[in-house]
């Protein structure tokens, strides 16, 4: 049995590794996309000079 079990082990830790991999590629993408859209908030923030819209809780859950 413990023959058969080390493939599935192997394909594991190297999947490990691919989702590793893609995980910092994402993370990268996704503190981009969060700098611009604090960027934005901000700007919205100048603009409208509101706030109450920081005491709503995170603008994230209204996207």
């Amino acid at each position: 049995m413990g023959m058969g079990e080390y493939p599935s082990w192997q394909a594991a830790s190297t999947w490990g590794e691919e989702s590793g991999r893609e995980n910092r590629r994402r993370t990268k993408l996704r503190l981009r996309t969060a700098a611009h859209v604090v960027r934005g908030l901000m700007i919205e923030l100048r603009v409208r000079n509101c706030f109450d819209f920081l005491h709503r809780g995170c603008p994230c859950r209204a996207l």
